[in-house]
């Protein structure tokens, strides 16, 4: 399959359009607005569709597919300003038949239970996913991608230098050295970056947990 869209026409940088004057330009037959939505949108769907099918060619092949759903069916969008809304459903859409495809190919997957064939290995099962949890699993995904989009913009740049070095599994004092050359006020301590890095979890927990419980009115 091949994407309709070229990544590398459009310089994907920030712009004054929003979704739905981006989609109305698309129907007018305007290409390069459908790339600029394909720029915006296309790393939060990706990371959405990884957290449930946890292999990345997989997910390369539900993206491009969901892309081209996106382009043939775009002229039934009404109201373009939820294009984000509308592309997460034709993705999880995707990934239940991309899953359900596994799943009639994969005897590992019987009655929505993930059963270990002789030889397979802990990694190969954990790959396993139920086509029946396919839902819990997407507004999961959804609702931390989204925390994670606003709690990026709620952390200092020293708490989120500290908190993506955690989550890459870096040790306390191996942040400490990586960035003390360039933190140094105040003085960076192991101290501190436990500090950094206690505050921003807080942060993300806090946004992750409104979204999961259904309140976003304080944005």
């Amino acid at each position: 399959m091949t994407l309709p869209v070229d990544p590398g026409t459009v310089e994907p940088g920030p712009n004054d359009l929003d979704d739905d004057q981006l989609v109305r330009r698309v129907l007018e037959g305007d290409r390069d607005a459908f790339t600029l939505l394909f720029h915006r949108h296309d790393p939060f769907m990706r990371r959405v569709i990884l957290h449930i099918v946890r292999n990345q060619q997989d997910m390369e092949d539900v993206a491009v597919s969901t892309w081209i759903k996106v382009w043939d069916k775009l002229s039934t969008l009404r109201d373009g300003s939820k294009f984000r809304p509308w592309l997460t459903k034709i993705a999880r859409n995707k990934v239940r038949d991309h899953l359900r495809g596994k799943c009639g190919r994969d005897p590992c997957l019987r009655h929505g239970q993930e059963l270990r064939e002789e030889g397979s290995s802990d990694e190969e099962d954990e790959k396993l996913v139920d086509p029946e949890d396919i839902e819990d699993r997407v507004a999961t995904a959804i609702a931390f991608e989204e925390a994670w989009e606003v709690a990026l913009k709620k952390m200092r740049p020293e708490q989120i230098k500290c908190l993506i070095f955690h989550l890459q599994g870096w040790k306390i004092e191996a942040i400490v050295e990586r960035l003390g050359l360039t933190m140094t006020k105040p003085r960076l301590t192991e101290g501190t970056v436990r500090t950094y890095i206690s505050e921003a979890y807080r942060i993300l927990h806090e946004e992750f947990r409104k979204r999961l419980d259904g309140d976003q009115n304080d944005e």
